[in-house]
């Protein structure tokens, strides 16, 4: 199976069209004091300087949410330059659910804007060494509480766009997932820091949903839910709609807190010719991740985990055809598909349970390969359904013949 996809030089190279002309967001009646709303100034700022470098100089900067458009933008947060996610939440806008989804991924309607959202573009570039902060701590409580009417907002969505670069910032204190691009390609995440705390609820650090030829490298990431999870739309919103997430590597990553690297839940536009290399887990909750809902559809085929080291985990590998929301529950009912699956070069210690692959005798995991593998760990391999290879396996697992 083929862990390197032929897409993978050319996203490693600067694909970010040049862009010379600048603007400060401060000349625009930006205060950056942390305290004033710079909503609208910041807005006009991006409003005006389209297609040019909007530079954001050291400061804090307190928002509602922005919107970046145009053809091709720069957003440079400099180095010590922070946005501040606004505390009025009733003045924060609601827009449509993603059609992938059909609704809000937590409750039903519209879901809150995300903090910050780039549309449709044909080049953008976010970077500069500064810090997007969510203020989440508030947004969590209200979710626990049950006081929300709409999804949570994300920190920072790219939608609709193509040669995407998200380079050198810091991402902290997210309201809901961190770093989202969907219905991307030609995507670039290097050298960035997400920072939730462990136990904010659904805080994924970055969810390629519904995109193509992604890269994401030299990440660090320490969250309260999954580090890395590649989706592509829910039940039959996802499976109407139809975009799968394809082509995607993520390598030479650091991962601490989190439920692990994932694929799914929602999966039901297909994800295929995924590739995990060079990662290191220290602290999660699981190591490789794939995961789905008997009643989902969708596929997941071609995926690899390359070279992973695990420390002090539950699970190092899980294959889950049994994970399930409450928007599972319903009149859709399509059976997932799994299919090649490369395990080579993992090495796990404090691992409570090696791994499990939990799939449907209506629908079979098939094409498993484990290859050089070993796990030290209190429990080992347990299997329903699960048919492939291993090889130089500890502890030998449990896989059914092809």
């Amino acid at each position: 199976m083929k862990y390197l996809s032929i897409f993978l030089l050319f996203l490693s190279l600067s694909h970010i069209k040049q862009v010379t002309s600048s603007c400060n967001v401060l000349d625009f009646g930006a205060k950056g004091d942390g305290l004033t709303d710079d909503t609208k100034a910041l807005q006009k700022a991006l409003d005006t300087c389209i297609n040019n470098v909007v530079q954001f100089p050291p400061g804090k900067y307190l928002t509602l949410p922005l919107i970046l458009h145009g053809n091709s933008l720069v957003f440079e947060l400099q180095p010590g330059a922070t946005i501040l996610g606004s505390q009025n939440f009733e003045a924060w806008p609601t827009i449509p659910p993603l059609p992938s989804y059909g609704t809000g991924n937590e409750l039903p309607g519209p879901r809150y804007a995300p903090l910050i959202q780039a549309q449709n573009l044909s080049s953008i570039a976010i970077r500069g060494g500064g810090t997007i902060d969510g203020q989440g701590q508030r947004w969590w409580l209200d979710h626990k509480q049950g006081k929300l009417n709409y999804t949570r907002p994300f920190l920072l969505e790219i939608i609709w766009s193509s040669n995407v670069s998200v380079e050198d910032i810091f991402l902290t204190n997210s309201p809901m997932w961190t770093l989202h691009p969907v219905y991307c390609q030609d995507v670039v995440i290097r050298n960035v820091t997400i920072k939730n705390p462990s136990d904010s609820p659904n805080t994924d650090g970055i969810d390629p949903d519904s995109s193509k030829n992604v890269l994401i490298e030299n990440c660090t990431i320490d969250v309260g839910d999954d580090v890395i999870a590649i989706k592509s739309g829910l039940n039959e919103a996802g499976l109407k709609f139809g975009m799968p997430s394809e082509n995607i590597v993520v390598r030479n990553c650091n991962f601490f807190h989190g439920h692990g690297a994932s694929i799914g839940s929602e999966m039901s536009g297909g994800v295929r010719n995924v590739t995990f290399l060079d990662n290191v887990f220290l602290g999660t909750l699981r190591g490789a991740r794939i995961k789905t809902a008997a009643v989902r559809g969708g596929y997941v085929v071609d995926v690899s985990y390359v070279n992973q080291k695990m420390s002090s985990m539950t699970e190092a590998i899980s294959v889950s055809m049994f994970y399930t929301l409450d928007s599972d529950f319903g009149s859709f009912d399509v059976l997932p598909v799994f299919r090649d699956f490369l395990f080579k070069n993992i090495s796990g210690s404090g691992i409570r349970t090696a791994g499990s692959f939990d799939c449907l005798e209506g629908s079979p995991c098939r094409g498993i390969n484990l290859e050089d593998i070993m796990i030290s760990s209190s429990a080992g391999f347990s299997c329903e359904f699960a048919f492939g290879t291993f090889r130089n396996v500890t502890p030998v697992p449990c896989l059914s013949k092809i």
